[in-house]
């Protein structure tokens, strides 16, 4: 009888015990974030001492499955330990400033014995120096997260990752999702603090600094809010698909696209061809949505925005729209600036035989074909220039470490014609860092290199701006601040799941 009573308190306490998946070799990660939301602030009762919220900073996320952290040698485990060790530390910090409440601190008995009542000013400061230190412990744990990514890809490109490629890239879009999910919960709380900031200031500068600084974001995240099962009333920016058929239209008829026949042409190509192999593809993804478009280029002069604008969409046959969709290729102007061609970003299908039978050039007959058109309508300049950095950045993450650099400066790609109008140095540079995975230096570097622009500004392309003519585009100026915000949720918005991992130069096979 003791014995399988034993057994029946063993079983209990199993079930009952919290489940926790293990770190890599010599690290112990921060438990998982219990609620993300932000404190919510309450006014205080009287002679009721005010606690601060006790709300558990963002973790970084438990990375390893079983098999990789076997793959994984124990130098890279050293490596990445320090990334870690200050991931939990912060979050130290923020406990200890979180569970202490305003009474140990402020709630001091007078001499008569009689409690004296926390103001609310105080209380919100409180709240806000937690807050704040939430805010440094996601830091944090972004920080780990991204060294493990880039400790994975050191790891596969040199050879000493003991996984299949298959194993490889499935562990790169878990890490993606994973360290996406980081970033929005970041972004979030980065908003959320001028709420609580409203609290301190007249407001007037309340006003003022929300419409610069918070709404965008929070339309952004509101549109990601996963909704309850069953919910009758959507708070989604869902496509609309009669949005989508009257804007495919208007491109196919600003570029001229269609003959008598109903055949619509694709500029790269070169031909008509049937409606069905051909589509109206976005150049600045759908996914990205309208309020980060809005802080990327600035305000839209048309009703229509940016992401329904006609000239961010161009008519292709499809097989080349999935290739600008799958970062393989991108369209950039030609060496003399006076019109438009399309560059293969990867090696191995850059220097591919066409095979002159097959409708659609490929390979060499791709790589550095210019586009025609039948009309002087164009897209615009600044969201071919973002697309061209985004998929640089996406193909840089399977890539061995300076990759953009080589695909830069030795093939044959020019730059665009005054990018820094379009996009500062410091959004390209989180970019960098957020999309791409590069080291500090690397994304300066980067962020450097494609925004210094080029001098070739043909007529044809000047003033690709939203509107029917040729117009001013309008230059960017946001703070650090946006910045951070913006850069989270692009990197989150942008859909890695057809990404492929290249093999290493020394391939291990399993």
């Amino acid at each position: 009888m003791a014995s399988k009573k034993n057994k029946k308190n063993s079983r209990r306490g199993a079930e009952e015990s919290p489940r926790t998946s293990e770190a890599p070799r010599g690290i112990t990660t921060p438990s998982p974030i219990a609620d993300p939301r932000p404190p919510t602030l309450r006014t205080p009762r009287p002679n009721r001492p005010v606690l601060i919220p006790s709300v558990s900073p963002i973790s970084p996320p438990d990375a390893l499955r079983p098999n990789v952290r076997k793959a994984l040698a124990r130098s890279s485990v050293g490596r990445l330990q320090p990334a870690y060790e200050a991931s939990r530390r912060e979050k130290r910090n923020f406990s200890q400033l979180s569970s202490t409440s305003v009474e140990s601190r402020e709630h001091k008995p007078t001499n008569s014995g009689q409690d004296i009542d926390i103001d609310d000013e105080t209380s919100m400061k409180y709240q806000l120096q937690a807050h704040d230190q939430k805010i440094k412990a996601a830091d944090s744990a972004c920080e780990a997260a991204q060294a493990m990514i880039q400790e994975l890809r050191t790891c596969w490109q040199d050879g000493s990752l003991e996984m299949t490629r298959g194993q490889f890239q499935d562990e790169m879009k878990r890490q993606d999702r994973e360290l996406g999910a980081l970033f929005l919960e970041r972004a979030h709380m980065r908003t959320s603090r001028f709420e609580l900031a409203a609290r301190e200031v007249d407001a007037e500068m309340w006003d003022k600094r929300a419409h610069a600084e918070d709404w965008a974001y929070i339309d952004q995240l509101v549109s990601r809010i996963q909704e309850p099962s069953g919910a009758t009333v959507t708070m989604k920016n869902p496509r609309d698909p009669g949005k989508q058929e009257c804007w495919r239209k208007d491109v196919v008829k600003a570029y001229g696209a269609k003959n008598d026949k109903e055949k619509i042409w694709c500029p790269i190509s070169r031909q008509h061809l049937s409606s069905w192999m051909t589509t109206a593809a976005h150049i600045v993804r759908y996914s990205v949505g309208e309020p980060a478009a809005a802080h990327l280029f600035g305000p839209s002069d048309n009703s229509d925005g940016h992401i329904w604008s006609v000239r961010n969409g161009i008519p292709l046959c499809k097989e080349y729209e999935q290739m600008l969709d799958d970062a393989r290729i991108a369209i950039v102007p030609t060496t003399d600036g006076s019109g438009l061609m399309v560059v293969i970003l990867d090696e191995a299908e850059r220097e591919e035989e066409w095979d002159p039978t097959d409708h659609f050039p490929t390979g060499k007959a791709l790589h550095g074909r210019t586009l025609e058109f039948l009309t002087d309508h164009r897209p615009s300049m600044r969201y071919l220039y973002f697309t061209f950095v985004i998929n640089i950045l996406r193909r840089q993450r399977f890539e061995v470490d300076g990759w953009w650099k080589d695909r830069l400066e030795y093939a044959d790609i020019p730059f665009f014609p005054t990018p820094g109008k379009w996009i500062r140095e410091t959004t390209l540079r989180k970019l960098a860092v957020r999309i791409g995975h590069l080291p500090i230096d690397d994304a300066g570097k980067f962020a450097t290199t494609t925004c210094r622009g080029s001098q070739l500004e043909h007529p044809s392309l000047v003033g690709a701006s939203e509107g029917k003519g040729k117009g001013k585009e309008t230059d960017i100026a946001t703070d650090e601040v946006k910045d951070d915000a913006f850069s989270d949720l692009l990197a989150h918005s942008l859909n890695m799941d057809r990404m492929k991992a290249p093999e290493p130069d020394d391939e291990y096979q399993q």
